[in-house]
């Protein structure tokens, strides 16, 4: 990517954001607009812990990341919620980071002209209280969604996982397809 090229985009954004603080456009047309006009993908994932439960029938599989194939929700601003399980299906226990109500350690990547490219990592905080460690004990589960920024409504089909880092160890999620807009695949490739 040439900086001239990102030098563009950023100055889409800046003018974009403009708008928004300037009152010409609400918060509702900004999140739309920033990924079809200026190409905006979001440099921060998170993953929202929902729950944990127990797994029901172990098979004995170890520690995994997995997307739900085509789950996801839709919040009123446009975001995308990705629905996704970590799942230990081991007799082990494993510490899971947590940034408040986040999973910590999680990096996302895009397939792109045969290549994974980094598209964002996981969240800081301000607060040193919001960081803490969580017992993901034997055949235990947790259900998340990913805010990441990527849409469904795109016309540029292309793959998506994400890596989390647990003790030292890096595990691949499943690949999910995501769509982006052109404006989005041109940025990423210029």
């Amino acid at each position: 990517m040439s900086s001239l090229s990102q030098t563009k985009w950023e100055k889409a954004d800046k003018e974009l954001s403009e708008k928004l603080n300037n009152g010409d456009i609400s918060y509702e047309e900004y999140f739309p607009l920033s990924m079809t006009l200026t190409g905006k993908l979001s440099d921060r994932i998170s993953a929202y812990h929902k729950n944990k439960s127990k797994i029901l029938n172990p098979k004995n599989e170890g520690l995994t990341i997995r997307f739900i194939p085509n789950e996801f929700r839709v919040n009123e601003y446009g975001g995308i919620y990705r629905k996704a399980i970590l799942k230990n299906d081991s007799n082990s226990t494993y510490i899971i980071p947590r940034i408040d109500a986040t999973i910590g350690n999680l990096n996302g990547f895009i397939l792109i002209n045969d290549k994974w490219l980094p598209h964002g990592e996981y969240g800081t905080s301000s607060c040193g209280n919001s960081y803490y460690d969580e017992t993901l004990g034997s055949y235990e589960q947790i259900e998340f969604e990913l805010a990441n920024g990527i849409n469904v409504e795109g016309k540029i089909e292309t793959k998506y996982k994400v890596t989390i880092t647990i003790e030292g160890k890096v595990y691949e999620s499943n690949e999910v397809t995501i769509n982006l807009y052109e404006n989005q695949y041109k940025r990423l490739t210029e």
